[in-house]
Protein backbone atom coordinates (compact mmCIF):
# COMPACT_ATOMS: atom_id res chain seq x y z
CA UNK A 1 0.00 0.00 0.00
CA UNK A 2 1.19 3.90 -1.04
CA UNK A 3 0.72 6.44 1.42
CA UNK A 4 1.82 9.44 -0.18
CA UNK A 5 1.81 13.45 -0.31
CA UNK A 6 1.65 15.99 -2.66
CA UNK A 7 3.47 19.46 -2.29
CA UNK A 8 1.87 21.22 -5.49
CA UNK A 9 -2.14 20.03 -4.29
CA UNK A 10 -1.52 19.46 -0.58
CA UNK A 11 -3.73 16.71 -1.14
CA UNK A 12 -3.24 12.77 0.04
CA UNK A 13 -3.26 9.74 -1.88
CA UNK A 14 -3.77 6.08 -0.34
CA UNK A 15 -3.42 3.46 -3.18
CA UNK A 16 -3.90 -0.09 -2.53
CA UNK A 17 -5.40 -3.45 -4.10
CA UNK A 18 -8.65 -5.03 -2.95
CA UNK A 19 -7.29 -6.96 0.08
CA UNK A 20 -5.49 -4.08 1.51
CA UNK A 21 -7.75 -1.37 1.02
CA UNK A 22 -10.11 -3.78 3.08
CA UNK A 23 -7.76 -4.42 5.81
CA UNK A 24 -7.12 -0.48 6.04
CA UNK A 25 -11.25 -0.19 6.42
CA UNK A 26 -11.24 -2.85 9.23
CA UNK A 27 -8.48 -1.02 10.89
CA UNK A 28 -10.20 1.99 10.61
CA UNK A 29 -13.32 0.64 12.23
CA UNK A 30 -11.02 -0.48 14.83
CA UNK A 31 -10.62 2.99 15.92
CA UNK A 32 -6.98 2.85 17.52
CA UNK A 33 -5.02 1.47 15.12
CA UNK A 34 -1.17 2.37 13.35
CA UNK A 35 -1.18 0.94 9.72
CA UNK A 36 2.43 0.97 8.65
CA UNK A 37 3.29 1.55 4.96
CA UNK A 38 6.04 0.11 2.28
CA UNK A 39 8.54 3.10 2.08
CA UNK A 40 8.46 3.46 -2.08
CA UNK A 41 11.24 4.95 -4.21
CA UNK A 42 8.72 6.25 -6.52
CA UNK A 43 5.61 8.40 -5.95
CA UNK A 44 4.81 10.11 -8.62
CA UNK A 45 3.09 12.23 -9.20
CA UNK A 46 3.26 12.97 -5.63
CA UNK A 47 6.33 14.30 -3.88
CA UNK A 48 6.77 12.76 -0.37
CA UNK A 49 5.63 8.71 0.61
CA UNK A 50 4.05 8.42 4.38
CA UNK A 51 5.41 5.84 6.33
CA UNK A 52 1.82 4.91 8.32
CA UNK A 53 -1.53 5.72 9.17
CA UNK A 54 -3.02 6.92 12.41
CA UNK A 55 -6.17 5.93 13.34
CA UNK A 56 -7.60 7.45 16.59
CA UNK A 57 -11.29 7.35 17.94
CA UNK A 58 -11.64 10.57 19.74
CA UNK A 59 -14.65 11.95 21.02
CA UNK A 60 -14.80 15.07 18.67
CA UNK A 61 -17.85 15.86 16.51
CA UNK A 62 -16.21 15.29 13.63
CA UNK A 63 -13.77 13.03 11.16
CA UNK A 64 -10.13 14.82 10.64
CA UNK A 65 -7.72 13.43 7.77
CA UNK A 66 -4.48 15.14 8.18
CA UNK A 67 -0.50 14.41 7.84
CA UNK A 68 1.58 15.08 10.71
CA UNK A 69 5.39 16.61 11.01
CA UNK A 70 6.52 12.51 11.53
CA UNK A 71 5.23 11.86 8.44
CA UNK A 72 2.54 10.35 8.94
CA UNK A 73 -0.90 10.16 8.06
CA UNK A 74 -3.95 11.14 10.60
CA UNK A 75 -7.64 9.95 10.73
CA UNK A 76 -9.26 10.53 13.74
CA UNK A 77 -12.87 11.30 14.86
CA UNK A 78 -15.71 9.52 16.11
CA UNK A 79 -16.75 5.97 15.62
CA UNK A 80 -20.06 7.62 13.50
CA UNK A 81 -17.20 9.14 10.92
CA UNK A 82 -14.79 6.53 10.77
CA UNK A 83 -17.63 3.71 9.91
CA UNK A 84 -18.82 6.74 6.91
CA UNK A 85 -15.15 6.52 6.30
CA UNK A 86 -14.48 2.55 6.65
CA UNK A 87 -17.84 1.69 4.11
CA UNK A 88 -16.36 4.26 1.79
CA UNK A 89 -13.19 2.25 1.46
CA UNK A 90 -14.91 -1.00 1.70
CA UNK A 91 -17.32 -0.24 -1.68
CA UNK A 92 -14.01 0.87 -3.30
CA UNK A 93 -11.58 -2.03 -2.63
CA UNK A 94 -15.30 -4.36 -2.98
CA UNK A 95 -15.74 -2.77 -6.88
CA UNK A 96 -12.67 -4.76 -8.17
CA UNK A 97 -12.08 -2.87 -10.59
CA UNK A 98 -8.31 -0.87 -10.81
CA UNK A 99 -8.05 2.58 -11.41
CA UNK A 100 -11.38 3.68 -9.88
CA UNK A 101 -10.63 6.15 -7.03
CA UNK A 102 -12.74 7.92 -4.10
CA UNK A 103 -12.42 11.35 -3.24
CA UNK A 104 -12.89 12.56 0.09
CA UNK A 105 -12.91 16.22 1.06
CA UNK A 106 -14.70 18.82 3.16
CA UNK A 107 -16.71 21.43 2.09
CA UNK A 108 -19.19 23.74 3.89
CA UNK A 109 -21.70 21.87 5.89
CA UNK A 110 -19.91 18.28 5.17
CA UNK A 111 -21.78 16.00 7.28
CA UNK A 112 -18.55 14.05 8.81
CA UNK A 113 -15.80 15.66 7.63
CA UNK A 114 -14.01 18.60 9.61
CA UNK A 115 -12.82 21.78 8.20
CA UNK A 116 -9.51 20.81 8.96
CA UNK A 117 -9.23 17.97 7.02
CA UNK A 118 -6.48 17.60 3.93
CA UNK A 119 -8.31 16.20 0.95
CA UNK A 120 -7.27 12.70 0.32
CA UNK A 121 -7.82 10.55 -2.73
CA UNK A 122 -8.03 6.76 -2.45
CA UNK A 123 -7.46 4.52 -5.54
CA UNK A 124 -7.49 0.70 -6.01
CA UNK A 125 -4.71 -0.44 -8.16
Amino acid sequence: MLVAASGRTGELVVRGDGPGLLQLADAILSGNHHVETSAMADVAPYDEALSGIRITACTRPTTRVGKQADGTMIISGPSSGLRILADNMRALAESDTSGHHLHIEYFPGHFYLDHESTPLVVELG
